[in-house]
């Protein structure tokens, strides 16, 4: 909660566009929220956009709120009456920002290892997120190995992770 907190001009910027109380309850902020535990510190890239620590987090937000923003005013293919858009509608948009959040996370699994300072610790990607990892390891300091050759590697993975934060 510390770490999305950091991230509020992104998340208010969500919440403005929601403006549902129970559905920021029920699904966007539980989402933030594992995704915060997950990623945690994480860069979105070695070398590139959003490197720095905590850039995985920034760059997902981001992404989702700008898919949400593109869902403003856009209609909905064989919803025809108001009654199929009002069920519709935020369904599809949750199911966007979703997407948003998640497009970059197989990264994680492709692209870096996360240790210990031993090298002892590797983080299971699949199992639980750098966060939950760290604590359960009673570690205060974890270290990243990129991978050589990742390219677009990352893309095949994302559903394998998406189901933690969704």
């Amino acid at each position: 909660a510390e770490l999305l907190a950091t991230q509020h001009e992104l998340t208010g910027g969500i919440h403005n566009l929601i403006a549902n109380a129970e559905l920021l309850a029920t699904y966007y902020n539980p989402a933030m929220l594992r995704l915060a535990a997950f990623v945690h510190l994480l860069p979105a890239s070695q070398a590139h956009h959003h490197r720095g620590a905590g850039g995985m987090l920034r760059h997902s937000l981001e992404v989702g709120l700008w898919a949400l923003q593109q869902t403003e005013g856009k209609l909905i293919r064989g919803v025809i009456t108001p009654q199929q858009r009002r069920v519709i509608e935020p369904r599809w948009r949750l199911a966007v920002f979703l997407a948003g959040i998640c497009h970059d996370l197989g990264k994680v699994v492709t692209d870096l290892t996360v240790t210990d300072r031993a090298n002892a610790q590797r983080w299971r990607p699949y199992h639980q997120g750098v966060y939950d990892w760290a604590l359960s390891h009673h570690i205060e300091n974890y270290f990243l190995h990129w991978q050589e050759g990742r390219g677009k590697h990352h893309t095949n993975s994302i559903g394998d992770v998406a189901q933690l934060i969704l």
